[in-house]
């Protein structure tokens, strides 16, 4: 008997005027014909309600996901179709970001077996999937469990055959290696790691790898500045940070991926003006001057325009923002507006649990905050 979500995922497949559906999206190729081998049949129904009810559901909406997000990018022909490489990538942030249940861990167990056995047959692009999915299966894991990081990036380099273009995966490996090296404390290394990220990226042709890369130069630097507060460290991040804006000046008609990278840089230059953490912690002891106040509402202004395409997630980092700049300007009705709204899509679970804790702890300073001034106010006219 077909379950109501696997009912759902073949019926929004059926609404695509496309014949043949296992062939539709490029990146599932393997994992269908994986499936369907493993279990014997050509049903979807019957392969999804074969797999264990939580691998089912989260594999149905992580397939669905993807596929009905970027059907219209589909075109055949490329042998290593950059452009889809970066929707991928977009597409697993998307389902990453709304999913903070470590469920990815799920779909990259099948995605890896498929795409591994795609490299022994000698596709290319396998290899780059595979690295994107590495990417994200990577980041499931936190700093005390750097071990299993490394695991998994060792074990990324390890199976992809030697007559095979590794630079994609090596800067996967490097620029994860990184941060993991951070997380260690082993600053050193995390500078090299970071370092040789950046320099193969510089000979790859992938514009997706070189984002990657610099992303993960500027989020170990903006690392090290939250840990001295030094000022050489907050001008070299904001200097990346421009430097990330700068690749994507006029994004395509098909541009999500740049629009979203744009956003992404943005959001965390204003984060850095507003002394926002990545974690979104508030870090109230800094002295903050009114020509860095001025600077992040331009750099939020800029960003504004690409909220309409961004994910939950760095909707509500926006409106967070707002929120800190308008407190700090005073500006308690709007501040208020801003933070509630933060509130409510922070109840959709795009955070983690120590995230929501930042944003409550802040929430709450500023509504205690509000009420004295509002005791205040009612004082002075009475």
């Amino acid at each position: 008997m077909a379950s109501k979500e696997t009912i759902r995922f073949e019926t929004d497949i059926q609404r695509i005027k496309v014949v043949d559906v296992f062939t539709i999206y490029y990146v599932f190729n393997a994992l269908i014909g994986y499936l369907q081998t493993v279990f014997h049949t050509f049903s979807i129904t019957y392969i999804l309600d074969s797999l264990e009810k939580q691998k089912r559901l989260y594999l149905a909406e992580f397939l669905k996901t993807v596929y009905l997000g970027h059907i219209q990018t589909i075109s055949g022909g490329c042998k290593r179709d950059l452009k889809r490489i970066g929707k991928l990538w977009l597409s697993f942030k998307k389902f990453v970001d709304s999913k903070k249940d470590k469920s990815f861990r799920i779909c990259y167990e099948f995605l890896s077996d498929a795409f591994r056995t795609e490299m022994m047959n000698g596709e290319q692009e396998a290899v780059d999937k595979f690295a994107i999915c590495t990417w994200f299966q990577v980041q499931t894991y936190e700093m005390d469990q750097c071990e299993k990081r490394k695991s998994i990036l060792e074990n990324m380099v390890a199976v992809i055959p030697d007559n095979l273009d590794r630079t994609v995966a090596e800067i996967v490996y490097y620029s994860k290696m990184a941060t993991t090296a951070e997380f260690e404390n082993d600053i050193e290394s995390a500078k090299d790691f970071a370092s040789e990220a950046k320099y193969l990226s510089e000979k790859c042709e992938d514009k997706t790898a070189k984002i990657l890369a610099h992303y993960s130069y500027f989020f170990l630097h903006r690392r090290l500045y939250l840990r001295d507060k030094s000022e050489t460290n907050q001008e070299l991040v904001l200097e990346q940070c421009n430097i990330g804006c700068d690749m994507f000046p006029v994004p395509d008609e098909d541009g999500d991926f740049e629009m979203y990278c744009a956003l992404l840089f943005l959001l965390y230059k204003a984060g850095d003006y507003l002394h926002i953490t990545y974690k979104l912690e508030v870090l109230d002891s800094d002295m903050m001057s009114l020509s860095t106040i001025v600077a992040a509402e331009e750099v939020l202004r800029s960003a504004y325009k690409y909220i309409p395409i961004s994910t939950p997630r760095k909707q509500l980092t926006f409106k967070f923002c707002r929120g800190r700049l308008y407190h700090l300007q005073s500006e308690f009705e709007k501040a208020s507006t801003y933070l509630k709204e933060t509130k409510d899509l922070m109840k959709g679970g795009v955070l983690s649990e120590k995230e929501q804790e930042n944003v409550s702890r802040y929430c709450e300073k500023f509504e205690e905050e509000l009420r004295c001034v509002f005791n205040f106010n009612m004082l002075f006219l009475n």
